[in-house]
């Protein structure tokens, strides 16, 4: 079937254009992406190639060839570069750039209609090396994995099979006097460069969108593999600390021990060695408080990682009243009927424990600690207040942090970890865990019943 050149170039131009400006906004969108800027700059250049063919006629003749065909071997020289790039190589021009300083002359030097047939030749000769460079390069870098690659590299070397049958057609018989408009029999060849056109966007963003998916797998491989290393090393430090505590404890007992016995001697009268011994003790009690805090942090955090599958439906009256037993605490309030929230009974129990163990370091006496608890329509509340010294507005929020204490130099034994626990616990449990300003230090932890069918 024969078409209008006129027709098909005029299509053409509009074709390229379209397909620059996808590719020119597809760089946009991933700059980071080098291989998307020389694609880019080809498409802009294949466009105003077919633009200037179109206009032949109707502007100066020198320019409209001599432009259109240049800018048209430059464009496919740019897509070289560009499949060079993705294919992991870096740009090389000496090649392109040698075939458009030899070619160019010829466009320009022999713009007349009788040389139609060696214009023709040397573009056809020019475009189809730099198809079958392009498709060789996507050979070379073929990967089971990366299917649009081979595709491209076949639709390139056809079109470089296309020029070159263009070439041994017009060696053979060669126009006389025939105007670029006039031949239409070359009809195949600008079908075929629409064609090559979609092919030359659609393979770039497929190639693109195939080369971000293997960084992200890539990116995710390495990731995982980070992971398994940073948890192997978390595993081990704790295995660290856990036995570095467990062989702390024993001679701080022996010490603790001795310091006791030498208090108790009755001739032990020296205010000197009583001074002495007093520190011995306080600096025992702090090292053995580190040490179980320690111990406790190893097994709480191990209870926290591990135990989430676990949850079930518990009476969380039944855990305060333990924790009240244990620690010689009134509840205010009493109720038989239980109250179910969906969790880990032994990390609630830690963490009402916390909260009262802190209450009685601060309290002027354990009378003062009041537990009172009360139930909306999701949820209970339970607030734990003492009558101690208070906490500074401006520390409500820190002293929940990792280690954080208020005067981490004061004599009352802490890690900075109980309050840390606490929140932990109750958001793992979809609760809240806030200290509440007022005459009293008031903690109130917020956690949501268990939906009944």
């Amino acid at each position: 079937m024969v078409f209008d050149i006129r027709t098909l170039v005029a299509l053409m131009a509009i074709t390229t254009l379209v397909c620059a400006v996808a590719l020119f906004l597809f760089w946009r969108l991933l700059p980071e992406e080098r291989g998307l800027r020389p694609a880019a700059f080809g498409a802009a250049s294949q466009s105003l190639a077919t633009c200037l063919m179109a206009l032949r006629g109707q502007i100066d003749d020198v320019l409209s060839v001599f432009a259109s065909n240049v800018l048209l071997i430059l464009s496919y020289a740019l897509l070289y570069q560009a499949m060079r790039i993705f294919c992991g190589q870096p740009p090389r021009w000496q090649l392109p750039g040698a075939l458009i300083l030899i070619l160019a002359p010829v466009f320009l030097v022999f713009p007349g209609n009788e040389y139609l047939g060696l214009r023709i030749i040397a573009s056809a000769t020019g475009i189809g090396l730099l198809c079958f460079m392009i498709s060789f390069t996507l050979y070379q870098a073929r990967q089971q994995h990366l299917p649009a690659r081979r595709g491209v590299a076949i639709a390139f070397a056809i079109a470089g099979l296309i020029n070159s049958v263009r070439v041994a057609a017009i060696w053979r018989n060669p126009p006389v006097n025939t105007g670029f408009f006039d031949r239409s029999d070359d009809s195949i060849v600008f079908i075929w460069g629409i064609i090559l056109t979609f092919i030359y966007a659609f393979s770039i963003i497929v190639m693109t969108s195939e080369q971000l998916r293997e960084s992200l797998k890539q990116k995710l491989q390495d990731e995982q593999e980070a992971h398994k290393i940073a948890d192997h090393a978390l595993h081990e430090q704790r295995a660290f600390v856990t036995m570095l505590s467990h062989e702390f404890r024993t001679p701080l007992a022996i010490i603790r021990a001795n310091t006791d016995a030498i208090s108790l001697m009755p001739d032990h009268q020296i205010p000197e060695v009583n001074t002495a011994m007093e520190r011995i003790g306080r600096a025992n009690l702090r090292l053995t408080t580190l040490v179980n805090g320690c111990l406790n942090n190893d097994r709480i955090q191990n209870l926290m990682d591990n135990r989430k599958s676990f949850y079930a439906a518990v009476d969380l009256l039944s855990i305060l009243q333990e924790v009240t037993d244990d620690y010689g605490i009134k509840s205010c309030r009493n109720n038989p009927n239980p109250v179910l929230v969906d969790g880990d009974r032994d990390l609630l129990f830690i963490l009402f424990s916390n909260l009262i163990n802190n209450a009685i370091k601060h309290a002027s006496t354990r009378t003062g600690i009041e537990l009172t608890w009360h139930t909306d329509a999701q949820n209970i509340h339970v607030e734990i207040a003492d009558d101690g010294p208070g906490i500074p507005h401006e520390y409500h929020e820190k002293i929940f942090e990792k280690y954080f204490r208020i005067n981490a130099d004061k004599r009352t034994p802490g890690t900075g970890l109980g309050l840390y626990f606490v929140r932990s616990i109750a958001e793992q449990h979809k609760g809240k865990a806030r200290l509440i300003s007022g005459e009293k230090t008031r903690f109130s932890i917020t956690l949501p019943l268990k939906e009944t069918a």
